[in-house]
């Protein structure tokens, strides 16, 4: 039996398989522990984010952990992508779950609040997040064959979903009754867990990188050079290679900048509203509902053509939407427009990694997705930053439509100077891959 074993029935093939990529062993591992990860992770952002905020009083000292976790991404996710390409991928995947379980169950374990503590183990818990999160999302290439990669992703989205959703209300439900910090021992539990499920993962061997000048990189191999070399390969990759990966990243790192408008757009909504708590965590249930029909429909999927064009429309409707929701005046309304923002943030957030795993070669795949960690950390870093120096106008009408105005004028001028974005499908028009040979 080998990983990733290729379907030649065709009657196979046009029926509907949402769960397709369970065929392969290596796979129901990693979504295995990339649910209990989502849980435990899910669970933490709850319970830690809650108990500084409770503890210290101040939205400030909430802010500067949140910062602290998150500079990790911008300092080692590279060289975690490095490592990812260069040695076991599941290591780091292992480490990763390690790391941010301590921290947790670290943090449980004083049962006390210290500003200096809290920041040392937020800066564990960002380590661990950032070396992890990209070998999630390269393993995924390495283990279904390239027809089965929106699948994959797909089904990867709704297990995080799930394990989001789960964690949240297991974390509310303990927090209620034991307390926070019997919440955050859980959570981490649940993650220290989800690394059990790394240990039967087996990766097929890395095939070599391609030649061809389409790529944009040297036939160098990740073990040739230094760390340094192999960061500059990926940036090579993504600025000059022609298989459009640059223009996806164009338009990730604008949505990272402008992130922080419309997520807190959505927010204020229910300021606008008057709506109670109740209410407010219905609107965002059914914003999570409509993202998870997007993610059922894209599962059902064999591949999807014009990919890129719908990952750009996902985009600037998300934003459209997120404006028109501000606009709205009657709670009703707002319900039935989130469900479309939730199905726009499931289309593009699938569409994005799709499309760049399908067009990276596997020898980069690591250092690919860790580009992606770093650029996503660093546009939501330079949102906050921007968001703070603006003071009122991020929560004004007018910093909101500044926001969709300029995402559109953005995705409008990359896809016209690359006109070939709109047309990229979610697997290249190619035969079908060969079997990956198994390692157990």
């Amino acid at each position: 039996m080998t990983n990733t074993e290729a379907q030649s029935d065709p009657e196979r093939r046009r029926r509907l398989q949402p769960f397709a990529s369970f065929r392969y062993r290596g796979y129901r591992w990693l979504w295995a522990a990339n649910l209990t990860f989502g849980l435990g992770q899910s669970a933490q952002g709850f319970a830690f984010a809650w108990l500084v905020y409770e503890m210290s009083g101040s939205s400030g000292v909430l802010g500067a952990v949140t910062v602290t976790a998150a500079l990790p991404a911008l300092l080692l996710a590279l060289p975690a992508g490095v490592f990812a390409d260069r040695k076991d991928r599941r290591f780091l995947l292992a480490t990763s779950h390690v790391l941010v379980g301590l921290a947790l169950l670290l943090t449980a374990a004083v049962g006390w609040f210290s500003l200096g503590l809290t920041l040392l183990m937020a800066l564990l818990a960002g380590i661990g997040l950032a070396i992890g999160a990209p070998v999630r999302t390269a393993l995924i290439p390495a283990l279904v064959p390239p027809n089965q990669l929106l699948n994959a992703n797909a089904l990867d989205g709704l297990g995080r979903g799930v394990g989001l959703v789960v964690g949240l209300a297991v974390a509310y439900f303990i927090g209620h009754f034991w307390g926070l910090w019997v919440a955050l021992a859980v959570s981490a539990v649940a993650i220290l867990a989800g690394a059990l499920f790394v240990i039967p993962l087996r990766v097929p061997p890395r095939e070599p990188l391609p030649t061809s000048p389409e790529y944009g990189v040297s036939p160098r191999e990740p073990t040739s050079g230094g760390m340094g070399e192999d960061i500059v390969d990926v940036l090579e990759f993504i600025t000059y290679s022609k298989t459009q990966v640059g223009p996806l990243f164009v338009l990730l790192f604008t949505m990272s900048i402008l992130g922080p408008w419309l997520v807190l757009a959505n927010w204020e909504v229910t300021n606008n509203l008057d709506a109670t708590v109740a209410e407010a965590g219905v609107l965002f249930i059914v914003m999570g509902l409509g993202s998870l029909a997007a993610l059922l429909a894209l599962m059902s999927m064999p591949g999807l053509r014009n990919a890129g064009g719908w990952y750009a429309a996902a985009l600037v409707a998300g934003a459209i939407l997120t404006a028109a929701i501000w606009l709205s005046s009657s709670y009703a309304l707002t319900a039935f427009l989130m469900v479309f923002a939730g199905l726009a943030t499931g289309i593009h957030g699938v569409l994005f990694v799709t499309l760049v795993q399908s067009r990276t070669p596997i020898a980069l795949m690591g250092r690919v997705m860790a580009a992606e960690t770093v650029l996503v950390a660093a546009g939501v870093l330079l949102g906050l930053l921007l968001g703070a120096v603006s003071g009122d106008f991020l929560r004004g009408q007018e910093g909101l439509f500044f926001a969709v105005v300029a995402l559109a004028v953005v995705t409008s001028l990359v896809l016209v100077r690359n006109p070939g974005l709109r047309r990229m499908a979610t697997h290249p028009e190619e035969p079908e891959a060969k079997a990956a040979p198994s390692q157990g």
